[in-house]
């Protein structure tokens, strides 16, 4: 089984997703919101190619892969060698996610 590792830019976003989601929808939708998440990283530590190959987005996310679902995109490398998965970045589906992108790896 592989390890999860998040970077800073992906607490900084679940932490402001938490924050929205308490001060705009409560407490139980946050937490199921806060489980969801936790389940998606349970699933990707046995199958950390679930997502799809994030290089067919952007010329920028060469063995990058993405899971897309419909609220998110969260962006992660794998380490066959170490058997890591590293969260690198998460957006809101709402968002213009290759401008956001673009901007991240300029």
């Amino acid at each position: 089984m592989y390890q999860i590792q998040v970077s800073a830019e992906y607490i900084a976003y679940l932490e402001h997703l938490k924050d929205y989601l308490l001060n705009n929808f409560g407490k139980d939708v946050k937490n199921q919101v806060i489980k969801a998440e936790q389940a998606k990283f349970e699933n990707l530590k046995h199958f950390p190619y679930m997502g799809k190959d994030a290089n067919s987005l952007s010329k920028f996310l060469q063995g990058y892969w993405v899971i897309i679902d419909k609220h998110e995109y969260l962006f992660y490398q794998v380490d066959e060698d170490k058997m890591i998965i590293s969260v690198e970045l998460a957006f809101n589906a709402k968002e213009d996610v290759i401008k956001k992108l673009h901007k991240h790896f300029n």
